[in-house]
């Protein structure tokens, strides 16, 4: 997908629309059997950051509570925003705004359910999408002046372009064969001292997407990024 972007098949790229979406608790665990004396509590509270004496829920459901995650940007926005800034050729975005809030789930958790960010790249608006109340609308789509891709089915479309050198015919993408997993080209670069696929600059990149989105989610303002002195602004 990368190289049918880069190479314009469907033209200059301006909108970018991706979701998750699961509606059974993922996030539950059964905290029933889980003692005091068998956790090193003093080693998860990382330094002071996590407050309070033991707590069994903390430990086995770190994913509610914003101790322990910035919640949604963190653990799912991450998965698919790399892309943004690989197929764009833009590392770092210019603004980011979220809404969001607890709307089902009333389990004490401090995280969001539910959860929408717009996060802007030169010419080009991301937005991510993600709720916990029903599984329907998962999609991962880009949107171009010349046709759209569907990154999730794999095809790319002149559907919704009138460009006379649209996509004239809807058509699948081919998987690249034999591309080495991310783990071990990972570890063979370990070895080697070579650059992995995912270099670290890829790692902040997208890191820097997430930390401006879940600011963004914390402040209820637009946040933007200063490229230069690296700081959130």
């Amino acid at each position: 997908m990368a190289k049918a972007i880069h190479g314009g098949a469907i033209g200059k790229v301006t909108r970018v629309s991706m979701e998750y979406h699961f509606q059974e608790p993922r996030w539950r665990r059964d905290v029933h059997m889980v003692k005091a004396e068998d956790v090193d509590w003093e080693a998860f509270q990382f330094g002071g950051r996590i407050k309070g004496p033991f707590d069994a829920r903390k430990l086995r459901e770190w994913q509610l509570f914003r101790e322990t995650t910035n919640g949604i940007s963190g653990l799912w926005l991450c998965h698919l925003i790399d892309l943004a800034a690989w197929y764009l050729n833009d590392p770092y975005p210019r603004h980011a705004v979220t809404l969001g809030g607890v709307y089902l789930w009333k389990d004490g958790r401090e995280t969001t359910d539910v959860y929408q960010t717009m996060i802007e790249y030169k010419d080009c608006l991301v937005t991510f999408a993600m709720s916990l109340t029903n599984s329907a609308g998962g999609r991962n789509l880009w949107f171009g002046t010349k046709g759209t891709i569907d990154a999730e089915a794999l095809k790319i479309s002149g559907e919704g372009s009138k460009d006379p050198d649209r996509v004239m015919q809807s058509a699948p993408i081919e998987k690249v064969a034999g591309v080495e997993s991310h783990m071990a080209n990972f570890l063979r670069c370990v070895r080697s001292r070579q650059t992995p696929r995912a270099s670290v600059e890829a790692g902040f990149s997208h890191a820097v997407a997430g930390c401006m989105a879940a600011t963004a989610l914390e402040t209820g303002r637009r946040v933007g990024f200063d490229p230069v002195k690296l700081e959130l602004v």
